[in-house]
This record gives C-alpha cells, sequence and structure tokens, in this order.
C-alpha cells in the first residue's frame, strides 16, 4: 500500500506541518520492517498488502519472490483491492490527541505507476487506479476537568506536538 505514494502533506489549521519530501515509500517501507514483529506482519499488516519479499530477489519479477507472488494474486486480473494501513508522517506516531477545532488535511501525492508496481516486458501496459480513499481517526470525549486545563495552557502558550523526525 504504502509504495502507492510518494509523499504525503499534513497541514493543520492551514499550515503544512510536514516536510515535503518524496520519499514516503521508503519511509512507510523501513518503519514497517524495523518497528514491528513477524506476528504482526503476518496478520494486520497483509490488509496493508505487507508480504515481505524474499531475500535477494526484490527486484525480481519471477516466482523466486514470495511476496510479490502473494501481492500478484491478489490483484491479478484487475482485481479490485482494499487495503488498509497507516499513514507515515511525523505527527501520527506521536502519543498526543490534537486539540479540538483544528482543521487537518492530508494530501497524498500518489507514486508513479512504474514504481508502485513490478511488471515484466520492455513497455509493460499496467496501471493504478485509486477508486475510494478513506481516513479512519480516534475520536474521544475528554474529561470536562482535562478540557478545562487544555484552555487555561493555551491561555499561557501554543499547543506543542514531541515529534521523532524522521527524513
Amino acid at each position: 500500500m504504502h509504495s502507492l505514494f510518494s509523499q504525503v502533506d499534513v497541514s493543520l489549521n492551514g499550515t503544512v506541518v510536514t516536510p515535503s519530501t518524496n520519499t514516503n515509500a521508503y519511509r512507510a517501507y523501513i518503519e514497517t520492517l524495523l518497528s514491528h514483529g513477524a506476528e504482526a506482519k503476518n496478520s494486520q499488516l497483509t490488509s496493508a498488502m505487507w508480504y515481505k519479499d524474499t531475500a535477494g530477489h526484490m527486484g525480481a519479477i519471477d516466482d523466486e519472490n514470495k511476496g510479490l507472488l502473494k501481492r500478484k494474486g491478489y490483484v491479478a486480473g484487475s482485481r479490485i483491492v482494499d487495503m488498509m494501513g497507516r499513514v507515515h508522517v511525523n505527527l501520527f506516531f506521536q502519543d498526543r490527541y490534537l486539540l479540538n477545532g483544528v482543521d487537518v488535511k492530508i494530501r497524498r501525492v500518489q507514486s508513479k505507476n512504474a514504481f508502485a508496481l513490478m511488471a515484466g516486458g520492455d513497455n509493460p501496459d499496467y496501471k493504478i487506479s485509486i477508486d475510494e480513499a478513506v481516513l479512519f481517526a480516534k475520536k474521544v470525549k475528554l474529561n470536562p476537568a482535562v478540557q478545562m486545563g487544555h484552555v487555561k495552557a493555551l491561555e499561557k502558550g501554543t499547543a506543542k506536538y514531541p515529534l521523532r523526525r524522521v527524513h
């Protein structure tokens, strides 16, 4: 799933808060590879079409790459595939909730088909069509005392979100 998007930009109240780079696919792959155990990779991460490529055959389009074969089976015959996965941006990897009333915009730039898909032949004729995109987000109801604490804190300064920078 993550190879479908080369860039993800997030804006809060009209201000872009993510670095604009076209490395989203690489970041998502490396974070998934290094941050999750075998159990997650073999269960919930398959909903994002995560099937590990066979070492030494990642660029191969033959039957040696078991991950590619699994993904190929899902899309054979131009079948529609439902996928679900995390948005890999710094803001969504921190543990604080966003404040009420913050306008959040997410802009995803689709990768070139030649990057996101692997196919044989000199001039492969393939394309990706994203029919629908849905964002799932948690909504929480705060204790009124906590909400009042936020209001008082915002009178003294701005909201701060601790981010682990990944470029």
